[in-house]
């Protein structure tokens, strides 16, 4: 099945332009997707810098030194686990990088959360149910999806036509 809208309507309704499109092919990233990725670091390293702050605060409790030795090795505790899992994501938004997955779009739900996945070659994609990409992407149709490594964010997506496809093309 193949969709009708307009590659236009496509970009518009994902908020991608062509000319971001065209640099994604080419492996880089417009200033607005690379703001928007520096962006997103910059909020991950806010939130580690205020668990630092209170891990730093909590040494110089005035409470008892138990509930001060308690409270700061929790929060030192939480600042390292967000350290691990988020420096992959930190550096990856800092250091922007386009990758591309190409395959057919499949469209599936997240058990026990409110989320829907659109999931496209090796790339995974996470959005509000409900949200306007059923409407304009087609399940079962070939895309290539380009996003920035590690993070997994979403920069651009065009439909892919296949060898085959070109090939009877080309023959006719």
């Amino acid at each position: 099945m193949i969709s009708s809208i307009s590659m236009t309507e496509l970009m518009s309704a994902l908020g991608f332009g062509h000319d971001e499109l065209e640099l994604n092919r080419r492996a880089k990233m417009s200033r607005r997707q690379i703001r928007e990725s520096v962006g997103e670091s910059l909020g991950v390293i806010g939130i580690l810098l205020s668990v630092l702050g209170l891990a730093i605060m909590a040494t110089f409790y005035r409470g008892s030194a138990a509930s001060r030795i308690i409270f700061g090795t929790l929060l030192w505790i939480l600042f390292v686990t967000v350290v691990v899992l988020k420096v992959s994501e930190i550096t990856g938004g800092l250091r922007p990088r386009v990758v591309v997955a190409e395959g057919e779009l499949r469209v599936g739900a997240d058990f026990g959360r409110t989320n829907s996945t659109v999931t496209i070659g090796a790339f995974r994609w996470h959005f509000p149910r409900g949200s306007v990409l059923p409407t304009v992407l087609v399940s079962g149709q070939r895309y290539r999806a380009f996003y920035v490594a590690r993070t997994r964010r979403f920069l651009s997506i065009e439909p892919a036509v296949s060898d085959r496809a070109s090939d009877r093309q080309a023959s006719s």
